[in-house]
């Protein structure tokens, strides 16, 4: 039995979703549910309550996306801040723009959710360290580093390793790097497609791909193609 090999890659299935309207969706269930008294005042009394600092740490540190309702200078508070991105990361939106460029508020919110690298500046998104603790939290965050950072080994390594199809995101030198592509495929044998062409044909990793992922066969090279050993593994792995 042989499957179709694909000479063509495609980009990871799945994405963030637009960071407003996730953020949005999941504070209306916490609005909805009544979980905190103090996250439903400052939405429906908010000349009350958004400038009052225990109101407003109490309801971030329940639900770091209530800090939406806060004031431009709640917004502004580091203490208020930061206890709302450890609380959830993505409330580093509503940060302000200070903030978002406090190296130690965009730590912690990377910490607690990769993605929030997206919300950082630019020079946060090439801090070694920032990125690092991004792309271990959630490896797919590698597509919002700079481009220096999506060339570096430790980091590529550490997104792949958390999640294999970061590949995607890395620089081509480290699609061609045996030691970053052999974790990717072990993590998710798809992540096969975004490796070089040489890698491609290279035996070893050829083998852990289609045993983690029997599919992965679709972008093995043409001569690895229909060795026996490989088309057993895979269709084992089907």
């Amino acid at each position: 039995m042989s499957l179709r090999r694909s000479s063509q890659s495609h980009p990871p299935a799945y994405a963030p979703a637009p960071i407003k309207h996730a953020t949005s969706r999941r504070l209306d269930l916490v609005l909805s549910a009544g979980k905190t008294m103090n996250i439903n005042m400052m939405q429906q009394a908010p000349d009350l309550m958004e400038n009052n600092f225990d109101a407003v740490l109490n309801a971030v540190a329940q639900d770091g996306l209530a800090l939406r309702f806060a004031s431009d200078m709640m917004q502004n508070d580091r203490q208020v801040v930061l206890t709302a991105v450890t609380q959830n990361g993505l409330a580093l939106q509503y940060a302000s723009y200070a903030l978002k460029h406090d190296r130690h508020v965009v730590l912690a919110a990377v910490q607690q959710d990769g993605w929030a690298l997206i919300l950082a500046s630019m020079e946060l998104q090439a801090d070694r360290e920032v990125v690092l603790a991004a792309v271990t939290q959630n490896g797919m965050a590698l597509q919002y580093a700079s481009k220096e950072l999506k060339a570096d080994r430790g980091v590529v390594r550490a997104a792949v390793q958390q999640d294999g199809e970061a590949l995607y995101y890395a620089s081509d030198e480290m699609k061609a790097d045996r030691e970053v592509v052999l974790t990717a495929v072990q993590q998710n044998g798809m992540a096969l497609q975004y490796a070089s062409k040489e890698l491609q044909n290279e035996y070893k990793i050829v083998l852990a791909a289609v045993k983690q992922n029997g599919y992965a066969l679709h972008y093995v090279s043409e001569t690895l193609h229909n060795n026996a050993e490989i088309l057993a593994i895979a269709m084992a792995s089907m």
